[in-house]
């Protein structure tokens, strides 16, 4: 509901006041939140920090990232897969990748994946449901904290969590790769 109504208001964005989030639990809240909607789709999700994560000083819609991610990660992901998520924070930024294996993006898809209203062809193919606002907001979202945002694409190695030899070629590794810059109060 948050994205929709930010896709229509950006402004909406950033009309908290900044305070403390930790990621790691955000995405653990979200992991339990999606549990139901995973294990239709027999999707594991693995949760792994280098430490405990320190507080991220953001706007509130940045609780909105990581269920934008796992979401979209689950709907897109192939069934009896894994999703992995990998936190690494710093003193300096907080960088966290979500993989997951789906069908491979087109030849210039990769360029619009966060264009507003884009969903792949092969995204269609898979699922109706999405109308291309998430990664499109989860873009926005990053924006707004001075952030990176970057998906690509990958081949599936052999010692990915869930890989399967059924896999056709039309499958791969899907990484969203976000950088999130601290912000202390001085």
């Amino acid at each position: 509901m948050d994205a929709y109504d930010f896709m229509y208001n950006e402004a909406l964005l950033a009309t908290t006041e900044k305070s403390g989030h930790n990621i790691y639990h955000i995405f653990d809240k979200v992991k339990h939140c999606l549990k139901d909607k995973a294990d239709e789709r027999s999707v594991t999700i693995h949760i792994k920090s280098n430490g405990e994560c320190g507080e991220l000083k953001a706007y509130d819609c940045l609780d909105l990232l990581p269920f934008i991610l796992l979401d979209n990660a689950i709907k897109y992901s192939d069934r009896k897969t894994h999703i992995q998520v990998d936190i690494k924070d710093t003193p300096a930024s907080c960088i966290f990748l979500v993989s997951s294996i789906s069908p491979r993006l087109a030849d210039g898809e990769c360029e619009r994946i966060f264009d507003r209203g884009f969903r792949g062809e092969n995204a269609r193919k898979v699922t109706d449901e999405g109308l291309g606002i998430g990664l499109y907001t989860a873009k926005k979202i990053c924006d707004l904290h001075n952030s990176s945002i970057e998906a690509y694409e990958k081949p599936i190695p052999n010692s990915y969590p869930g890989n399967r030899k059924d896999f056709d070629k039309n499958k791969c590794l899907f990484v969203m790769d976000i950088q999130l810059n601290k912000e202390y109060n001085i």
